[in-house]
C-alpha cells in the first residue's frame, strides 16, 4: 500500500475538484475532455473495497454513483423523481444536486459545479470531490493503483427512519429523523478508529439501543465495543471497553425486555426508560481482574465467558456461586487438560472451533456443545443446574 504522500503526489486539487492532466490517461482516452470509465477501488480507514460500478472521469473530475458516495461518506440520500434532484444529508450538512445541472446547493447556499451530475446505465453519478469537500473530507486518487483514498470520519447506523452518527475521533453522537441533517445529542465514551457502521434497534417508541463493535490493527486483534440507550434524543446511558485478542465480543444484546450496558468488568440491565433493573460487578463475582462477556442472563443464572482464557462460566445469581463449565461436564480428561492449558497460556491462540458453546436451558438442564480435539466431532454435554448451588 503506497504512502499518503505518494498518493497526494499524483493528485492535483484544482478549484475544489480532483483534476488530472491528459497524459495521465493516454491509455484510456485520447483527450482530456473525453469521458473515461475506470474500474477502481476505495481505501478507507485501512480497509479496501472494490467498487462494483466503474467510476467516471469527466474533464479530469471523478464521478461516482450516488450510493457509493453516500456509503463512503456516511450520508443519507433522498431522490426526487419529479425534480430529478438528489439531496444528501449528514452531520450538520445538507447537499442538493440536480441531474444535468451545474448548479448545486450546500446548506441552502448556491454553488457552481465543474461537471454536472449525470445518468449512466440507470445510475446517477455525482462529483466525488465536490461532495467530499462539502463535508470537509479530502480525497486522493492513485492513478497507477486505480484507487481512491477517502478518510473515515463518521460511522452510521439507521433503524426506522432514525439515523445516528458517531464521530470516530471524539465519540460525539449525532441523530437525525427522516430526511434531516444530523445534530449532536451527546457522546459515547469510546473513541473508534475504523468502524463504518453499527447496529441500531428500536426497542420502544422513541427509544433506540445502539451497539458498536470494531476490529482493527494487526490481524484485527485490537477491539473496541460499546452500547448506548437513547430516548427522545437524549442519551440515557452508555458504556464501552477496549480489549486485545483473537476472539470476538460474544456479549449478548438484551435479556427479555432489558438491554445490557457493560465495560467488561461490570454489567447492568436497563429497561426502556433507562432504569437499572439488575447490576453485577463481574470481576468481584469471579475474584479475578478479567474482561468478561455476558452470553446469557435470567433472574437465576448467568453465562459468562472469561475472554482471556475463553472458559465458560455458570453463575448462580441467587447463591452468588460460580463454576467453570469444563470442570463440571463429562468431558474426557484429555480435553479438560487441553482447555486448562490453553487458559493458562495467554499467548496461545486456541482454535475458534475448540471452545465450549452454550446451547440452551430446558427443564433445569443446560446443554453445551464442544468439538473434541481428538476427533473433531461436535458432542453435546449437559449440566444439571441443581449442581450449581
Amino acid at each position: 500500500m503506497p504512502s499518503l504522500s505518494k498518493k497526494i503526489s499524483v493528485t492535483a486539487i484544482l478549484c475544489g475538484s480532483i483534476f488530472f492532466s491528459a497524459t495521465e490517461f493516454t491509455n484510456e482516452a485520447v483527450a482530456k475532455n473525453a469521458k473515461v470509465y475506470v474500474q477502481a477501488g476505495v481505501e478507507s480507514a485501512d480497509q479496501y473495497s472494490q467498487l462494483k460500478d466503474p467510476i467516471i472521469i469527466d474533464q479530469g473530475r471523478i464521478l461516482l454513483p450516488i450510493r457509493d458516495i453516500s456509503d463512503q461518506l456516511s450520508l443519507n440520500v433522498q431522490w426526487n423523481q419529479k425534480t430529478k434532484s438528489v439531496t444528501l444529508y449528514g452531520v450538520n450538512k445538507e447537499i442538493k444536486l440536480t441531474l444535468g445541472s451545474i448548479t448545486a446547493y450546500v446548506d441552502k447556499k448556491k454553488v457552481t459545479l465543474d461537471v454536472p451530475p449525470q445518468m449512466e446505465k440507470s445510475k446517477i453519478y455525482i462529483p466525488l470531490q465536490f461532495v467530499a469537500s462539502s463535508v470537509k473530507q479530502k480525497v486522493t486518487w492513485d492513478r497507477s493503483l486505480k484507487e481512491i483514498t477517502i478518510p473515515r470520519t463518521y460511522a452510521k447506523g439507521t433503524e426506522n427512519q432514525m439515523t445516528y452518527w458517531i464521530k470516530l475521533s471524539t465519540g460525539e453522537l449525532y441523530q437525525a429523523k427522516g430526511n434531516q441533517i444530523g445534530t449532536k445529542i451527546g457522546n459515547v465514551s469510546n473513541k473508534f478508529k475504523t468502524m463504518k457502521d453499527f447496529q441500531v434497534e428500536n426497542i420502544a417508541a422513541g427509544t433506540y439501543y445502539l451497539r458498536m463493535n470494531e476490529n482493527y490493527g494487526m490481524s484485527g486483534t485490537s477491539r473496541n465495543t460499546g452500547q448506548a440507550l437513547v430516548k427522545n434524543g437524549k442519551v440515557l446511558d452508555e458504556d464501552s471497553f477496549s480489549f486485545m485478542g483473537y476472539y470476538p465480543d460474544t456479549t449478548l444484546h438484551k435479556s427479555h425486555a432489558n438491554v445490557l450496558m457493560t465495560n467488561g468488568k461490570k454489567a447492568r440491565f436497563l429497561d426502556k426508560n433507562g432504569v437499572v433493573k439488575a447490576e453485577y460487578h463481574l470481576t468481584d463475582m469471579m475474584q479475578k481482574d478479567e474482561i468478561y462477556m455476558v452470553e446469557h442472563y435470567n433472574q437465576r443464572f448467568m453465562i459468562l465467558r472469561e475472554y482471556a482464557s475463553q472458559h465458560l462460566i455458570v453463575y448462580n445469581v441467587q447463591s452468588e456461586q460460580a463454576v467453570y463449565v469444563h470442570e463440571m461436564i463429562s468431558l474426557p480428561e484429555s480435553e479438560k487438560d487441553d482447555l486448562e492449558q490453553a487458559g493458562l497460556d495467554r499467548n496461545n491462540e486456541m482454535e475458534r472451533d475448540h471452545i465450549i458453546i452454550f446451547d440452551r436451558i430446558i427443564d433445569g438442564i443446560m446443554t453445551f456443545q464442544y468439538k473434541n480435539k481428538s476427533d473433531n466431532v461436535v458432542n453435546t454435554y449437559t449440566l444439571d443446574l441443581s449442581q450449581v448451588r
